[in-house]
């Protein structure tokens, strides 16, 4: 995960593991904070009844390809849980903030 340096993959930042009651352990990442998803964006739109741009939609079809392509090939990462809340978004931040 140390390795992974793409401008679409989230910067990771550390890692831990952690104890449950019953004894399980889990591996945590920390990553780089990114307050946006595309769920979110997609939500925003639906709720002025819009459609999100078709710029907006190709961009980000481009960069989920990209950032797959590169840590399946590049590093081998597996990945898993792909869906709108678990994609952040980084183009339209700043554009729904104003």
């Amino acid at each position: 995960m140390r390795l992974l340096d793409q401008p679409n993959v989230v910067p990771f930042k550390n890692c831990f593991y952690s104890t449950t009651e019953k004894n399980k352990v889990y591996l945590n990442i920390v990553l780089e904070y990114i307050p946006e998803t595309v769920y979110r964006v997609s939500r925003h739109y639906s709720r002025r009844t819009q459609h999100i741009p078709i710029l907006y939609t190709q961009l980000y079809t481009y960069q989920i390809c990209r950032a797959l392509n590169y840590i399946h090939s590049v590093i081998g990462v597996c990945h898993r849980d792909i869906k709108p809340q678990n994609l952040l978004s980084i183009v339209l931040y700043n554009n729904l903030r104003s």
